[in-house]
């Protein structure tokens, strides 16, 4: 299949007229006409972008994603134009058009599959969320891959140690993305789990946990305004 003609989508020629619209705005008046022309043309170019950002026919959702069939009578084969977008409140043709090469990067890399399984378990809110599920599926499978490579009894011991520590990194890879996509979902915070424990009388119980920094400072401060324990 040949390169996608530039701008061949919907939404890339919303962001195209958006552009226009601005570069008019920002072009020098030199003439006493000039304001009139400029700003009305600026004007038709947004209003263009505007039309165009929206899909071109409904939007069916499934498994929660929304599937929309654009420019379907130029498809190099059928279902090529099938995009998947984020059931957004309002989707527009450019999160389609990005949700659509999401896709077909997922697709390429063979992991298409997984990737939307990945979002859907992580419950991925945004796009950003959704491509960092997707380099995890992708960094899994590879890391998986490499390791059924290391499995061949007619390896070299250099293959071998090869196959095995680029696995290696890919986990890590993975497990640092892991670590990622929780700092997005939780916004770096960290859950403190406060537990309560009924102890019958003459028991003893001694429950651990972990205590939010800077909490020693506060006792010691709270200390010394009370003044120091005299018992």
């Amino acid at each position: 299949m040949g390169r996608r003609v530039p701008f061949s989508h919907r939404g890339e020629q919303a962001i195209q007229a958006f552009q226009e619209a601005d570069n008019l705005d920002a072009t020098p008046r030199l003439s006493h006409g000039d304001e009139v022309v400029y700003s009305l043309e600026a004007k038709k170019a947004r209003a263009k972008g505007e039309i165009l950002l929206q899909p071109a026919s409904p939007l069916a959702v499934s498994a929660g994603e929304a599937v929309t069939w654009e420019n379907q009578p130029g498809e190099p084969f059928k279902g090529a134009h099938a995009m998947i977008v984020e059931t957004l409140e309002h989707p527009n043709t450019v999160t389609a058009g990005a949700s659509g090469d999401r896709m077909n990067a997922a697709l390429g890399a063979g992991v298409l599959e997984p990737a939307i399984d990945a979002a859907m378990a992580a419950q991925a809110r945004n796009s950003i969320e959704k491509m960092l599920c997707h380099q995890l599926a992708a960094a899994h499978h590879t890391a998986m891959r490499l390791i059924e490579h290391s499995t061949n009894p007619n390896l070299q011991p250099a293959d071998l140690a090869r196959f095995t520590n680029a696995s290696a990194r890919m986990m890590d890879a993975y497990q640092a993305g892991c670590l990622a996509l929780l700092k997005l979902k939780t916004k770096g915070r960290q859950r403190v789990l406060v537990q309560h424990v009924n102890v019958g009388a003459g028991g003893q119980a001694v429950v651990a946990g972990r205590v939010d920094r800077g909490s020693r400072r506060r006792g010691e401060l709270a200390e010394s305004k009370d003044g120091p324990d005299e018992s």
